[in-house]
């Protein structure tokens, strides 16, 4: 039995070798693989962060941009509130003159704005009832020293105005309301304003 014992022997030990060199294949192959997934993995995962963080760039950039573009509007709007409030001051100090500086200012506006030197000056029901004759009356004589005709009358009609006045000839209509001047200077020079105020 010898012979048989050593065959099987033989056998089991040739067994246990080829169990050994399989096993020892299945850990290499084994190893490999993981080791291609945990570089796969890592691959993925640096290709997840770089995506993300220019996903974030892209949105950090996106939004300083709206937050520059809403800045600058604000920075405007105030300009414009800025604007708004000189020319609105301008108005009030017009309308706060002195008497003197007032009338005087109006005989100047209406001599200037006469054509025939015939029309009616139309005021506010308060500068006609205090100062209307005062300002026909100038605007005659800035007419006569000109060598113009100057027969401007005080027209029955008023009109709501914050001061200033209207120079009428039948129906044409010259508007010197300081309301009207203040906007037409406002178009004007606002950017010459503008940059005495903003630079």
């Amino acid at each position: 039995m010898n012979g048989i014992e050593n065959i099987v022997r033989r056998i089991a030990e040739d067994s246990q070798l080829e169990a050994e060199r399989i096993l020892a294949k299945a850990h290499e192959e084994a190893a490999q693989i993981e080791l291609t997934c945990r570089q796969s993995a890592e691959a993925d995962y640096a290709a997840a962060i770089s995506k993300g963080k220019a996903d974030a760039d892209e949105r950090v950039v996106r939004l300083g941009g709206v937050a520059e573009l809403e800045a600058k509007k604000l920075v405007l709007s105030e300009k414009q509130n800025i604007l708004d409030k000189a020319f609105a001051k301008a108005l009030e100090e017009l309308c706060d003159l002195p008497e003197g500086d007032y009338v005087s200012l109006l005989a100047r506006l209406a001599a200037d704005g006469s054509v025939t030197g015939n029309e009616e000056l139309i005021f506010s029901p308060d500068d006609k009832a205090f100062k209307g004759q005062k300002i026909v009356d100038a605007a005659n004589a800035l007419l006569k020293e000109q060598g113009k005709t100057a027969n401007l009358t005080v027209s029955e009609e008023t009109r709501e105005m914050k001061g200033g006045l209207y120079i009428r000839q039948g129906n044409i209509e010259n508007n010197c309301s300081f309301e009207t001047i203040v906007r037409l200077m406002r178009q004007s020079i606002s950017g010459d304003v503008a940059r005495v105020l903003f630079d």
